[in-house]
């Protein structure tokens, strides 16, 4: 009943908005506007189109997505947008319900279709996405060219107009994502060590992409309870574990308390970081010296 209410709320004050919004829009005219989930896509649309769109970004940099709630303004902005790049997160079916009735409604894309995509782990599950699926498929380079040219082909039939620009972007990504990838692979081929210790548990396909495994801190998105964190004490000490990886995002309780019985490193990485090459690069070299 709580969650009804909450979407009735989110949309009734969205078609206040879209409605105010739409008689603003006809006093002056805007730049075609795309919203997007997560900031390392809105970095890499803004690197296909440059100026000739506006991308908003959903959750806010620094923001936790598995436990953001959207605003009657943002649902607002998507019902208003020419396209959205969803992730397959929890947050975005509620506004999905909300923009649903409204009579201006964007193309809603998902970009996980066409992928492989991890179920998330039943010992530490916690309900991050609707499906019970990891949503964080842009970790891994190759999942992050699938779902490029899914991005690409949506802005070349939105913007024609730009459409060479758009590919001419596109070859140069594209070539970038395979020299990270060739980088990753170099780098993490001198790993000995293949498990990663991570407070949050974000790291699923890029440790399927590069043959590593991920031993995640928080059972059921919380941190873990004196047993649990027993248990997830003797797997560290079982895997030598010398590096705890930390997300700003999430609770860094469990990862201290694990780092100062092991005497090991605590490693801020984030996965949401929109500077994406160098913050992939940053973490190979992290397991490369560990």
């Amino acid at each position: 009943m709580l969650i009804l209410l909450r979407h009735l709320l989110i949309f009734l004050s969205a078609a206040i908005f879209v409605t105010f919004s739409s008689c603003q829009s006809s006093a002056k005219a805007e730049k075609p506007n795309i919203e997007v989930s997560i900031a390392p896509y809105r970095y890499f649309v803004e690197r296909l189109i440059g100026e000739h769109i506006t991308v908003d970004l959903l959750v806010p940099i620094g923001a936790n997505s598995h436990s953001f709630e959207p605003t009657p303004q943002q649902a607002m902005r998507v019902a208003n947008a020419d396209l959205w790049l969803r992730i397959g997160d929890a947050f975005e079916d509620r506004i999905i319900s909300a923009v649903r009735d409204l009579k201006k409604s964007p193309k809603i894309v998902d970009l996980r279709d066409g992928i492989d995509l991890i179920a998330e782990e039943t010992l530490h599950h916690h309900d991050h996405s609707h499906s019970g699926k990891d949503p964080h498929t842009w970790l891994s380079p190759a999942l992050m060219k699938h779902q490029l040219q899914i991005i690409v082909s949506e802005l070349e039939a939105l913007y024609p107009e730009h459409a060479s620009l758009i590919t001419e972007n596109f070859i140069i990504l594209n070539k970038e994502l395979d020299d990270l990838d060739l980088y990753l692979r170099k780098s993490l081929s001198r790993v000995v060590n293949r498990s990663m210790m991570v407070s949050h548990g974000a790291f699923a396909y890029f440790c399927r992409e590069y043959n590593l495994q991920q031993i995640a801190i928080e059972w059921e998105g919380r941190d873990p309870l004196p047993q649990q964190l027993t248990h997830t004490i003797q797997m560290a000490r079982e895997h030598s574990i010398k590096k705890i990886y930390v997300q700003p995002q999430f609770s860094q309780k469990g990862a201290t308390l694990i780092a100062h019985e092991l005497g090991a490193e605590l490693v801020l990485i984030d996965p949401y970081s929109e500077d994406y090459f160098s913050n992939l690069r940053r973490l190979a070299n992290e397991l490369a010296e560990d």
